[in-house]
């Protein structure tokens, strides 16, 4: 990914459709914002012009129920870490997971949770 510095960041895999992104480097929030705008530009053209017009498709869900689901996008939850704050990475774990609550609920973007 090229917005990430392989000398000083990491991107891991978390499981389904879940990622982590630990930056060092200090534009770390401009690379983020960089990173939604990419994907949810390309998602974006996944979808046909009627699609893309009624931001997004009508279909089954996974119980058959017709509903609507809109056009993918991207979030990110992030939480600046002060390493002399925590004792514990479930601290840290908890945080993000709010912080990907945060995001999610936002509609998209990126949203910063303060430690």
């Amino acid at each position: 990914m090229e917005q990430c510095d392989s000398q000083c960041d990491f991107l891991g895999h978390i499981g389904g459709d879940d990622f982590i992104l630990m930056f060092q480097s200090p534009d770390w929030k401009l690379r983020c914002e960089q990173i939604v705008a990419g994907f949810n530009q390309y998602a974006l053209g996944m979808f046909d012009e009627g699609a893309q017009r009624a931001g997004g498709i009508e279909a089954e869900d996974r119980h058959g129920v017709l509903r609507f689901f809109p056009c993918t996008t991207l979030s990110i939850g992030a939480v600046a870490i002060d390493g002399s704050r925590f004792t514990r990475a479930e601290q840290v774990a908890n945080l993000a997971a709010l912080a990907k609550h945060d995001a999610k609920r936002s509609g998209g973007g990126v949203v910063e949770r303060i430690a």
